[in-house]
Formats: C-alpha cells, sequence, structure tokens
C-alpha cells in the first residue's frame, strides 16, 4: 500500500522513513535495514508509540521490530508462523522472536509460533487481514478497470507477478525469460505488474519491458493501487507468478494460479493453486493451460 492510499483512507501520515530508492545488491539490502533501523528509532523517538504493529516479512518491518525492541516498545505481528521456504522465512521468523502479540494467518501458523516458544495467550489466529479489504468491498470494479485501463477485460486474461528470488540472483534473468516465453507461446492478453523491490527487480523490470514493448497482447504496469490490481485478479483467468497473492487473496476468489519455483513452495495452498517447481517454459505452459481449464 502507498502513501496516497494510506492518505486516500483518510488516515494521516505522521512520519516517513528514508529508505534506498533502488536495491540492486546484496550489500544494498543489508544497507537498507541499517538505515530503516536508525530511522525508526528517531521517529519512536519522538513520537513514543504504545505499540508497533508489523506485518509480514520484509527487510524494513525487521528493521521496525528490532529497534521497537530496543526501546521497550511492545511488537504486534500480523503473519506470523507462515512458512514459504524462501530467505523472508527466516526475517519473518526473526520477526516473531522480537514481538510480543501475534496475529496468525492459519491455525498451522499459531502452532509454529507457539513451537518457537511464544506464549499461546498471546497468540491469536485471526486469519488474513488482506481478506477484510475483499470483504469491505475495496475493489475496484471490472468496468471501471476497462474505463481507466483502456482494455476489455473477457475473463480469460492472464495476470502476471513475478518477483526476484533473493537466494536465487544468479538464476533472475533465465526465470523472468522462461515465464515470459511460455506466455509468448500462448499468444493470450496478459496484464503484468512490476516486482517487488529486492535485489534483481532491475533485472526482471527489464524483461518485462522489453516484451511488452514487442507484443502488443502484453500490457506492463510497473505499479497498479491495490484495488485495481485486485480487480485484475478477481476478473482474470489465472494468476502467473511466485506471489503470495496467489496464496491468500487468489484463493478467496476460486481463482486458478500457477505458482513458480521456491518463493511460496511451502505455503499452505488450497486446491486452486498449480505449483510449478522449477522455471521451465514448457512446464509453466501446461500449467497455464490446465489452469484456464480449471477456470472454465
Amino acid at each position: 500500500m502507498t502513501v496516497n492510499e494510506i492518505k486516500a483512507d483518510g488516515h494521516k501520515i505522521v512520519a516517513k522513513v528514508d529508505m534506498l530508492p533502488k536495491i540492486n545488491s546484496e550489500f544494498e539490502s543489508t544497507k537498507i535495514i541499517g538505515n530503516a533501523i536508525v530511522s525508526f528509532s528517531k521517529i519512536f523517538k519522538k513520537l513514543k508509540p504504545d505499540i508497533n504493529l508489523i506485518l509480514g516479512d520484509r527487510d524494513e518491518m525487521l528493521a521496525s521490530a528490532i529497534a521497537a525492541y530496543h526501546m521497550n516498545i511492545p511488537n504486534a505481528h500480523i503473519h506470523g508462523g507462515d512458512k514459504s521456504g524462501g530467505l523472508d522465512e527466516y526475517t519473518r521468523h526473526a520477526i516473531t522472536k522480537l514481538s510480543n502479540i501475534h496475529f496468525a494467518a492459519t491455525k498451522k501458523s499459531a502452532k509454529r509460533i507457539l513451537q518457537m516458544g511464544e506464549k499461546s495467550e498471546f497468540i491469536f489466529h485471526t486469519g488474513s487481514p488482506s481478506i477484510d479489504q475483499i470483504l469491505k468491498n475495496k475493489i475496484t470494479k471490472k468496468i471501471e478497470l476497462e474505463k481507466k485501463y483502456k482494455i476489455k477485460i473477457t475473463g480469460n486474461e492472464i495476470l502476471l507477478l513475478q518477483h526476484p528470488v533473493t537466494t536465487e540472483l544468479d538464476e533472475t534473468e533465465i526465470q523472468i525469460i522462461e515465464t515470459l516465453n511460455a506466455i509468448i507461446k500462448l499468444k493470450k492478453r496478459t496484464i503484468i505488474v512490476g516486482s517487488n523491490l529486492d535485489p534483481g527487480n532491475d533485472i526482471i523490470h527489464k524483461n518485462l519491458i522489453k516484451s511488452a514493448a514487442r507484443y502488443d497482447f502484453i500490457k506492463f504496469y510497473p505499479t497498479l493501487p491495490r484495488n485495481d490490481y485486485l480487480g485484475f485478479l478477481k476478473n482474470c483467468g489465472v494468476l502467473v507468478g511466485n506471489s503470495s497473492s496467489g496464496i491468500i487473496e487468489a484463493s478467496f476468489f476460486k481463482k486458478p494460479v500457477v505458482d513458480i519455483g521456491t518463493r511460496q513452495w511451502f505455503r499452505e495452498k488450497g486446491p486452486n493453486v498449480i505449483g510449478v517447481k522449477y522455471f521451465s517454459q514448457k512446464s509453466i505452459f501446461n500449467a497455464i493451460v490446465k489452469a484456464l481449464k480449471l477456470k472454465s
């Protein structure tokens, strides 16, 4: 969620944390955590919050948790205990151990938090807050998406969201190329959303821009407002990539998902998710075809 989206919800921004504009290496990723710890510490000293509410497993969330912990500010962690298999899982568990209150998305996640030695009376099985946003109907309607983005949505579109895998940076380019080649072979209208800011994102974006410029059935958006993204997800034919939204939000919509690679491999998944463990054009192509048949 962007600053503008938070403002649009009627909330006042009382402080901003300085972050690096781009992260293209492990060194920069480490540097951003250090800078963020200092920034969060200054903000906490000024604002003196009663509690620090943290979501997920991002590096900036870890920085926030470290700063609050050392300033005796209680941390409350949402989505602790989830198991993915990627480097983010270590960050998530580190945040859990720095936190006082835990809001688990699933019963298995709550059990993992308990197994890490956290007190049962401070572990709550609440589900994912992402679903609350959907239930409150904060989703852009199909007709509004068509008007805003000047496209016709038929319900057979491919929605692609693929992030770099921080433990497989040397393979980032071949991974996105294999995915794009499968999509190009299908020749179906594809809506591509830019990846997160983890190291390797510049390589992914370079290839996405190139494909969108070459093929008129591919539309690339570096970023999308969350409500628009949920609208596309609800109305597309299949979600392809390695985003956690394929595990959480897509399952709510009962939307077919082709989940590629190791990033979400150990996540709890619904029957709508087809897993492709390796980035292979042929395997991805076959999985998308299968997923679109599930839809129909």
